[in-house]
């Protein structure tokens, strides 16, 4: 007998146009963000959910969580070979030289006395060593070695007690490096007393010598141009943008406050500079609800301040800000925030003026059509905390990206705007690699 087909996975609602499933029921190639991550696969910057997956409260921020089709997505930007290595170089372990799925977490080392990046078997073997064997003379024993002092073998230990005083007055004045000596004994003896007095370690007694100091600095500096050299095909490219947009006039740095970070916050101020730190618009909005109070302790705008004579709410400010916004380059840090901010305000005034008649009787979710027109007639740049995070070269193994940078710019439109325009600066006055 033929088996009956399994029945398509049925929808429990329905959410922004597109429908909500249980977890578990959920048709096949539909994925969350972290799923096609780990399938090395990214969503569109304007790619829309093709369904929402209802998870419990205890695991969701709020509404519900997005799921995109595997086939309106695309491969992740591939690795450069200097990040590349960088990933293998994280996967093997130095011990054994073997390359595993995960990160080598790696830990401290008794054989390097440091940390390092050995696997666990390789940590586990080398502990094993290091309680047989003697600290001095290496000696391996069946027995642990540390019957004695510091895991030194008896024999060694009583050695080293006799000579104590000799060897660390040695070592108080010599190079780590080179053995040279640094420091006389009347300074050795003085920066002994000084510790028994304050209980601390004497900080200034010289101990690397300079040629050594020196060496250290040099290597340290090559490493760096080294890894710069390495990674300018990618800086090139930003700096270039950064350059551009500092010298065209028409260059607008905008930012928003908000009563917070999700999905239905409410603009409370906003800001446009020019990049040369030119005012262009900076002023309050009123929300019309509440500003929470976790929301006031960041960026310290108060219920007060915002419902003050001549605040103006979003609807009130929009033909200012179209006028000011007019023609001009949009430069954005973490643009995808302040846009749908920007767009939801957008939304709930036009949803305000139209009245509810046809052809315009709207969805509860879907935005209103002129938000789109407006979206779509400014000149967005590319998101500036994303260039940034590409200047500043800080790989994220796990997001498989470079990491954002925090933009510390006091959470104020304005102060954010001029620290944006730094920012540019910054990544524009990067150098030609040596």
């Amino acid at each position: 007998m033929t088996p009956e087909p399994t029945p398509a996975p049925q929808p429990i609602a329905t959410f922004k146009a597109a429908p909500v499933y249980r977890p578990g029921l959920a048709p096949s190639q539909l994925f969350t963000v972290n799923q096609l991550g780990a399938q090395g696969r990214r969503v569109l910057d304007d790619q829309k959910p093709a369904a929402w997956l209802d998870l419990p409260m205890p695991h969701r921020s709020s509404d519900y969580v997005p799921l995109y089709d595997l086939a309106d997505s695309i491969g992740k930007r591939p690795p450069s070979p200097a990040q590349q290595q960088v990933m293998t170089e994280r996967r093997t372990c130095a011990a054994c030289s073997q390359v595993f799925p995960g990160i080598v977490r790696g830990g401290h080392v008794y054989t390097l006395d440091r940390p390092a990046r050995w696997c666990g078997p390789c940590r586990s073997a080398d502990q094993e060593l290091h309680w047989h064997t003697c600290r001095r003379c290496t000696t391996v024993f069946e027995q642990s070695a540390s019957t004695g002092q510091g895991g030194n073998c008896l024999a060694c230990a009583e050695h080293l007690d006799r000579a104590r005083a000799v060897v660390r007055a040695l070592e108080d004045r010599a190079c780590p490096r080179c053995g040279v000596q640094t420091a006389t004994a009347e300074e050795v003896a003085a920066a002994r007393a000084a510790e028994e007095a304050r209980a601390g370690y004497p900080w200034w007694v010289p101990r690397t010598c300079e040629p050594c100091k020196t060496a250290e600095i040099a290597a340290r500096e090559e490493a760096e141009r080294l890894a710069y050299r390495q990674r300018w095909p990618e800086v090139e490219p930003v700096r270039t943008w950064a350059r551009e947009l500092l010298a065209d006039p028409a260059t607008a740095i905008l930012d928003t406050e908000t009563t917070g970070l999700h999905s239905t916050a409410r603009i409370v101020e906003i800001a446009a500079y020019t990049a040369a730190g030119e005012k262009i618009l900076d002023t309050l909005v009123n929300p019309g609800e509440p500003i929470p109070e976790e929301a006031t302790e960041i960026h310290g705008i108060t219920d007060d301040m915002v419902t003050a004579p001549g605040v103006p709410t979003f609807g009130e400010l929009l033909p200012a800000l179209t006028e000011a916004l007019a023609g001009r380059r949009i430069v954005i840090y973490n643009r995808e925030f302040d846009r749908a901010r920007l767009a939801h305000e957008l939304d709930r005034w036009h949803r305000e003026m139209t009245p509810l008649r046809p052809p315009l009787i709207l969805p509860r979710w879907d935005d209103h059509p002129a938000v789109a027109e407006w979206i779509e007639a400014q000149r967005w740049e590319d998101c500036a905390m994303e260039q940034y995070a590409v200047f500043a070269g800080q790989w994220s193994e796990y997001h498989g990206s470079y990491t954002w940078q925090r933009l510390n710019g006091g959470h104020r439109a304005g102060g954010d705007c001029r620290t944006a325009a730094d920012r540019l600066r910054e990544i524009a006055s990067a150098p030609d690699p040596a």
